[in-house]
């Protein structure tokens, strides 16, 4: 399978969301937990979108 822009966009805000979530855990913030789950399903929404290189091609 090739890479494309998008998969980079979606791999950063996955790392984005875990970042989040590990801020709130230290935290204890709601809010936190609130931009985590935003950022995952965000990136959820980005990895679904996506569509293999091998199909555009033909």
């Amino acid at each position: 399978m090739g890479a494309n822009p998008t998969q980079a966009v979606g791999v950063t805000v996955f790392l984005l969301a875990f970042t989040a979530l590990a801020g709130a855990i230290h935290a204890g913030s709601i809010l936190l937990y609130l931009v985590a789950a935003a950022f995952l399903a965000g990136s959820l929404a980005i990895f679904r979108k996506i569509k293999p290189l091998e199909q555009a091609e033909n």
